[in-house]
């Protein structure tokens, strides 16, 4: 289906609606929708404004790749989100993107509630936060100074040659980590330890303890009982 800035003034005035089509916008600048709430996929690479404020969820992605602006302030799902020149990424309630999210241009890459995520590449960001990621096979973050990843399980690649501080602590598993000269702390479980590339004389790496994991049921009752 494809829109026109004629179709978007009257998509403005419609209440809350979902759309199962595939959404393309012609050409459009400023794409406004307040009320659109369920998609499919949307195509707006020619839009320099993304406003989508009561998009939940989007079934396939979102590509945006002109944009600079990118406000999707209740997405929860979306499999895809292309956003490679937003310096502006708002996403404050995303959980679950089993894609990629390429925010190459973004100054902060802010996701609070992201759990897991196939590919990041946050290119530019100084501020990289992801305080609930728990999985991520790769996180490109070549600019950010502070990299935040307290609950990270699993990870194939991590790159992050600017990283002042790298918080690591619940990683299980992982495949190379490439710091850069100006590390100053990394806190990593010591037996990845031999995972890290390129770590500065002067980095001050920290080793977390590690809790014991509670006995089930079933192991106590066969301790017990043997």
């Amino acid at each position: 289906m494809k829109l026109t800035d004629i179709d978007l003034d009257i998509l403005k005035k419609l209440g809350p609606f979902k759309c199962n089509n595939n959404i393309n916008f012609d050409n459009t600048k400023k794409i406004d929708i307040p009320n659109l709430v369920r998609c499919r996929y949307i195509n707006a690479d020619s839009a320099t404004t993304l406003n989508l404020p009561k998009l939940v969820s989007c079934d396939w992605s979102i590509s945006a790749n002109s944009a600079t602006t990118v406000n999707l302030p209740n997405l929860v799902r979306c499999r895809h989100i292309n956003a490679s020149s937003a310096t502006t990424l708002n996403l404050p309630k995303l959980e679950s993107c089993p894609g990629h999210i390429y925010a190459s241009s973004a100054t902060t890459v802010d996701l609070p509630k992201l759990q897991s995520c196939m590919y990041i590449a946050a290119k530019s960001a100084t501020t990289v936060n992801l305080p609930k990621l728990v999985s991520c096979e790769y996180i490109i973050a070549n600019s950010a100074t502070t990299l935040n990843l307290p609950k990270l399980e699993s990870c194939v690649y991590v790159d992050a040659p600017s990283a002042i501080t790298l918080n690591l602590p619940k990683l299980e598993s992982c495949g190379p980590i490439l710091i850069g000269r100006n590390t100053k702390k990394i806190i990593i479980p010591q037996n990845l330890k031999s995972k890290l590339r390129d770590v500065p004389d002067d980095c001050e790496i920290i080793h977390p303890q590690t809790e014991p994991k509670l006995e089930s049921f079933k192991q106590y009752f066969f301790r017990i009982c043997t």
